[in-house]
């Protein structure tokens, strides 16, 4: 699925710095295995395209889901997985505990922040483009 992207890419940027590191990648993609000083510019690629929709367009949703993992592979993309992770595991402490009050706040140009009231603690959670994590847990005594 990447191969045709990329060539587009490429072919597009040709003649330009940024061209010159996405024929590199298609390079390495075209022989199956990426180098490590391509994989920025891999991660790069891979969140345009997811963010933007054009994966999910061009290959639908299951399309979209590959490509998605593939970027989980990536370090950028392991950091958000991880940090998911977090948050679901600090979310667990609201297992069996009653909502009083769901708020979600803007933070700035793309960053919000998402507080539950439960009736034993408050938890606030931070998103914006660099993922999801825990700002503040505070539990009552």
């Amino acid at each position: 699925m990447l191969l045709p992207l990329l060539r587009d890419v490429a072919r597009a940027l040709a003649g330009t710095p940024s061209g010159a590191s996405y024929q590199d990648l298609l390079a390495d993609v075209e022989a199956g295995a990426v180098r490590p000083e391509h994989v920025e510019t891999l991660e790069k690629f891979l969140e345009m395209g997811i963010q933007t929709g054009r994966f999910r367009a061009r290959f639908g949703g299951l399309g979209e889901e590959a490509l998605v993992r593939l970027f989980h592979q990536t370090p950028r993309g392991a950091a958000i997985a991880t940090a998911v992770e977090e948050v679901n595991q600090a979310l667990t402490v609201l297992a069996g505990q009653a909502i009083e009050q769901v708020r979600l706040s803007a933070q700035g140009p793309g960053g919000y922040a998402l507080t539950i009231e439960t009736d034993r603690c408050r938890l606030t959670l931070r998103l914006d483009p660099g993922g999801a994590r825990i700002h503040d847990l505070e539990l009552a005594l």
